[in-house]
């Protein structure tokens, strides 16, 4: 189970990427969009094991077509899916430690 900061630092990156480069938006969804671009940046997306069509049905499967994000609770859905897909110890590294949005 992760410790209380690992969370913290989890849900401070989220709202970090669901914010970025719309600073009007709220933080409380994250659109695909930013999603494809959190999973690019932090190098989750190897092309071997997880590929831009895997993010983007992971995305789907999560968020009804009505919605126009994912809310946080999906969000460690998805990378729960993702780390079925790509088994190293990544999910910390670079769900918590990598993620910025200023790359």
């Amino acid at each position: 189970m992760a410790q209380t900061s690992d969370v913290d630092e989890l849900l401070a990156a989220f709202k970090k990427f669901s914010v970025h480069g719309d600073h009007k938006a709220a933080a409380t969804e994250m659109p695909g969009q930013k999603w494809a671009k959190l999973c690019k940046d932090c190098k989750i997306i190897d092309g071997k094991h997880v590929t831009s069509t895997d993010i983007d049905i992971i995305f789907s499967k999560l968020v009804p077509k009505t919605s126009r994000g994912m809310p946080y609770t999906d969000f460690k859905k998805a990378l729960e899916m993702l780390a079925q897909k790509r088994p190293q110890h990544w999910v910390k590294c670079y769900a918590t430690r990598n993620i910025s949005p200023n790359k």
